[in-house]
């Protein structure tokens, strides 16, 4: 049975290793080299600084794989993370300790937009390929650190959750003004890497111990799971063209002390910490026992920037991105016009709303499409947390998905059996290709019914199997008091209308051929319709008439203003 990191999380303070990079330049590696590729130039190396680390008593000790991901190995990437986690696992067979090996998940070295250039879908699949390799190498665990950007931070969390079942953990750099570098508190990250399902998180990078005190201070105060803190060696300084720290084993140790006392689960060291370091910080905490974790009650939304509580005091939500009983604003949604919906958010943040309402539901427009489209847009120029307000659940997931926080959630259905039920997918799926075949069937039906009682006429058949087609699920929604699904997803009836149309064709050719070609082209259309969001265009006459009668909806919408 594979041993499992969360087992022994509460039960003695548990210790990562240290820095790796200095060490390798000590050794040889040169200005500019990538520590990775020694994993299989050296990797005799690699090992003895494992050995040390594990005899000085890390329990985590991490794989020589912090930069390695597809930009930068494009060609032997699985190679090189696959030895990394090799040689880790080597050091720890070779000494005997029962230690556990990390993957070492860290920055691809890009921005994401909009701020840089990646894309954060890419980012996404970046981190999948190096967690991929690294869990098949035999990784105990994942941890993802020295993150400075929260949005990066959430594509790496993502892709160790949807490709791994290890344990994962993660640690950013905060500066000493209490931020990462785009802007997060420690209360934002808490809200994000909890949200997310991490396993443990913390800081590390940036700081030493001393400097990161008051920081930790704060994600102790918010946090309700695991803590790591692995600080540099002090504050770097260059002397003689080389980074050196200051902070020596002795001092590190004694600095590292109040951070068990203060919460810290996990502790160990980054730049300029060697194994001596971790050996001395092993010697002074070795008596220290875990302080219980206590549930914070904290309910808390954040943005790329900072966190919001709720519950202590009104919050002002703004709710003018929402078009019931706005037609200006309806109108915008139709038109993509997402100058004037990012007006709407501007105004309402600048006005002193804290969170701000997004909906963008109309039945007549592609409503997950639009709403991750508005979403993307408003954080990026906003920092105010957004609730996601949709009754569609897959707008929904592709919001929360692309969101760069911890966002509220309105309009869905917030039954505990509904939302913890793991069928719900599986059911939704079900109905959508029944409802696609009852579509099919019927329509080819109607058709049938009206040629065997001696109609003809290509318009007026088609007509006939439409009507049969879709009156169904109409009596139906009406019935269930939820509107007409044709009224809003144009691609229902002109499915209808394509099988009808074909079976119209084929019906004097051969009648079962015609009725399986017919049944067949709607299903095909609704469930591919479905699966891409399909809709039908709008005419351009219709956008013409609409911009005629701009003025006279600007005079007389008093629920515009």
């Amino acid at each position: 049975m594979k041993k499992n990191i969360l087992n022994e999380l509460g039960k003695r303070i548990v210790f990562f290793d240290g820095g790796m990079g200095t060490l390798l330049q000590e050794r040889g590696l040169e200005a500019g080299e990538l520590p990775e590729n020694w994993n299989l130039k050296h990797p005799d190396i690699i090992r003895e600084l494992h050995r040390d680390y594990l005899n000085a008593g890390a329990d985590i000790i991490l794989a020589n794989t912090f930069g390695a991901n597809e930009l930068k190995f494009p060609d032997n990437l699985e190679e090189i993370v696959t030895k990394g986690v090799q040689n880790a696992k080597k050091a720890v067979e070779e000494t005997g300790k029962d230690g556990y090996v990390a993957l070492d998940v860290g920055p691809t070295g890009k921005l994401l937009k909009p701020l840089g250039t990646l894309d954060f879908e890419d980012a996404v699949s970046i981190f999948a390929r190096t967690i991929k390799a690294g869990a098949a190498a035999g990784a105990d665990l994942i941890l993802i650190e020295t993150m400075s950007d929260t949005y990066e931070l959430k594509a790496a969390m993502l892709a160790a959750k949807e490709n791994s079942d290890l344990p994962v953990m993660a640690t950013v750099i905060f500066g000493e003004n209490g931020k990462m570098l785009t802007g997060a508190t420690p209360e934002a990250v808490t809200a994000l890497l909890e949200g997310l399902g991490a396993d443990a998180f913390g800081m590390n990078c940036g700081l030493g111990p001393k400097q990161m005190k008051p920081i930790f201070e704060r994600l102790a105060k918010s946090a309700s799971i695991p803590l790591i803190i692995n600080p540099n060696a002090g504050l770097p300084r260059s002397e003689n063209g080389k980074t050196v720290f200051d902070v020596d084993p002795a001092e590190f140790a004694e600095d590292m002390k109040i951070f068990a006392e203060e919460g810290a689960w996990l502790m160990g060291g980054c730049c300029g910490t060697t194994p001596a370091h971790i050996k001395a910080l092993v010697e002074a905490c070795k008596d220290a026992m875990p302080k219980p974790l206590t549930d914070k009650n904290l309910t808390l939304v954040s943005s790329y920037s900072h966190a919001v509580e709720l519950g202590k005091m009104p919050m002002l939500i703004g709710e003018r991105i929402n078009p019931t009983g706005k037609s200006k604003f309806k109108q915008a949604l139709r038109d993509r016009n997402m100058e004037y919906i990012l007006e709407m958010g501007v105004k309402q943040s600048d006005a002193g709303a804290q969170i701000l309402d997004v909906n963008v539901g109309l039945p007549e427009i592609n409503e997950p499409e639009l709403m991750k489209e508005t979403v993307y847009q408003l954080q990026s120029i906003l920092d105010a947390p957004l609730q996601i307000d949709t009754t569609n659940m897959e707008a929904m997931e592709q919001a929360l998905r692309i969101y760069n926080g911890k966002p509220m959630i309105n309009s869905v259905n917030g039954k505990q059996e509904i939302m913890t039920s793991r069928y719900l997918t599986i059911y939704e799926q079900v109905m959508n290709y029944c409802d696609a075949v009852g579509l099919g069937i019927f329509t080819v039906l109607g058709v049938y019914t009206a040629h065997g009682e001696g109609y003809d006429g290509i318009f007026f058949l088609v007509f006939l199997g439409m009507m049969t087609g879709i009156g169904g699920g109409l009596i139906r929604d009406i019935l269930a008091d939820t509107m007409p699904f044709i009224l809003y997803k144009h691609i229902y009836a002109m499915a209808a209308f394509a099988g009808a149309l074909v079976c119209v064709l084929l019906i004097h050719i051969h009648l079962y051929l015609a009725l399986a070609a017919g049944t067949a082209v709607v299903i095909v259309i609704r469930v591919l319709a479905t699966h891409y969001c399909w809709d039908l265009p709008r005419p351009l006459h219709e956008k013409d008439a609409h911009t005629k009668t701009k003025n006279l909806s600007e005079n007389s919408n008093a629920d515009d203003t």
